[in-house]
């Protein structure tokens, strides 16, 4: 690679001075950028002038990726600010900086419960029924493209290899793509895919979230793809996760092995998912914490009130004393 994925610090993108890397995959790098004038910040994600591999398909999956975050303006997407090419030649996409960090972050450290894993799940819903709506089809969530921020905000990122509604297709037919762990068996085949495979995707990282196992779990891509293929989808409470039957059927729904046995759209998948006892329990949550602050909020306004009572009776107080002496 004539340009290697790091040095990139200290270098300026557009008004963005590099102030630190943030990761690599694939043939592309991740930059933090600040604006040398009002120090927004920015995640810059770069694709090299010189890269190994076929160098054109690359640049359109990066290209195709800008034109489908283009595309798109809704609060669990990244939002995308420019597309540029620097002095260097790379192209860069200029995206929203998230802070926070990515599903698989988490996962590794631990489980996470039920009812956090419908919250987060139903919020990357909420953005792949807009996604749909726009003829963006993701085709590669998993758990390493979904950012989580440090207020909870769930968003979705990385649409680099995202089929788009009416425009020229980026792989060969009955090529594959996408990561094998999270394939419908349509997408592992090389067939047209349509939005039913980003519902088995999500699927699968909820199972793999709640029960820090993938479904299906080879050592070789070939044991993974020939499991997804051909044996039976594997229930959460068979790893270990304790969820209600309502949840455990939604689960396996989404990740049946037929696009017809699914969900028909992210819709459907978000109404099942907000009638299960998990969605419930997080709604009591969200209510108690709603109205713990709203007590707070008001302790806080009637020590403000008290406050000025007391300060208007102890001006009334000086008032009066200094009217006495005056006579």
């Amino acid at each position: 690679m004539g340009t290697p994925l790091t040095g990139f610090i200290g270098k300026r993108i557009l008004d963005f001075d590099v102030v630190a890397e943030l990761g690599y995959g694939g043939m592309s790098a991740v930059v933090k950028g600040q604006h040398s004038l009002t120090g927004q910040l920015v995640a810059i994600k770069i694709l090299p002038a010189d890269n190994d591999g076929d160098p054109e398909d690359v640049k359109r999956r990066f290209v195709s990726e800008g034109k489908a975050l283009a595309l798109l303006d809704h609060p669990n997407i990244v939002t995308l600010n420019n597309f540029t090419q620097d002095p260097d030649g790379n192209l860069c996409l200029v995206m929203q900086f998230i802070e926070g960090e990515t599903l698989d972050k988490h996962i590794l450290r631990e489980r996470i419960p039920p009812a956090e894993t419908v919250r987060m799940a139903l919020q990357v819903l909420d953005a792949l029924d807009y996604a749909h709506a726009q003829g963006v089809v993701h085709r590669d969530i998993k758990p390493h493209n979904i950012m989580v921020r440090t207020d909870g905000v769930v968003k979705v990122a990385d649409f680099g290899i995202a089929k788009i509604a009416g425009a020229a297709a980026i792989t060969r037919s009955g090529y594959t793509v996408g990561t094998a762990l999270y394939m419908p068996p349509e997408q592992i085949t090389g067939q047209v895919v349509d939005a039913r495979a980003d519902l088995y995707a999500l699927g699968v990282t909820m199972f793999e979230a709640i029960t820090k196992t993938v479904p299906y779990d080879g050592k070789t891509s070939v044991e993974i793809v020939n499991q997804s293929l051909n044996q039976p989808v594997p229930l959460v409470s068979s790893r270990g996760g304790e969820v209600s039957p309502a949840l455990e059927r939604v689960i396996a729904r989404a990740m049946a092995k037929l696009p017809d046995d699914r969900f028909k759209t992210a819709d459907d998948f978000r109404v099942a998912l907000r009638k299960t006892p998990e969605a419930e329990s997080e709604r009591s949550r969200m209510v108690r914490l709603d109205v713990a602050s709203a007590q707070r909020r008001s302790k806080r306004a009637l020590l403000i009130a008290g406050a000025v009572v007391v300060l208007g009776v102890i001006g009334g107080v000086i008032a009066l004393v200094l009217r006495s002496h005056a006579h």
